[in-house]
């Protein structure tokens, strides 16, 4: 297992990318919100991962992290649901589009996104503080 002093960086990190993230949303800036979000998501994860599965890498790759967390995780239902490994993937293909495509008009689902990127740090923050 990986302590959870070499991976709490992680969750703090994912903390200013959530506040980030409520920031560029409620300035309006939903494509700069949802990839933050998503980030937020995806660091949140990657610590529970390092923390609770004793997995490590330099860099995530996305496929990966979220087939990681799926199988070891969700899929299960130990400590995260397949709902969890759903958000995420929202969250991902969700970021993808912010990337590439404007989005004009998609408040209440930028807004739902980070409601969900939230929820997955909260989880995270509770599984790994046991670590």
């Amino acid at each position: 297992m990986v302590s959870a002093d070499e991976s709490s960086w992680r969750i703090e990190k994912a903390e200013r990318f959530m506040l980030a993230a409520q920031g560029a949303f409620a300035s309006g800036d939903w494509e700069t919100a949802v990839p933050r979000a998503y980030y937020a998501a995806y660091h949140s994860i990657a610590a529970v991962l390092e923390m609770r599965a004793g997995l490590r890498r330099p860099r995530w790759d996305h496929t990966q992290l979220q087939n990681e967390f799926r199988s070891r995780f969700t899929s299960r239902g130990y400590l995260f649901s397949t709902r969890d490994a759903r958000m995420l993937l929202d969250l991902y293909e969700a970021r993808i589009d912010a990337d590439y495509t404007p989005l004009p008009g998609r408040r209440k689902e930028v807004e739902d996104l980070i409601v969900k990127s939230q929820s997955l740090l909260t989880r995270a923050r509770e599984v790994t503080s046991g670590s």
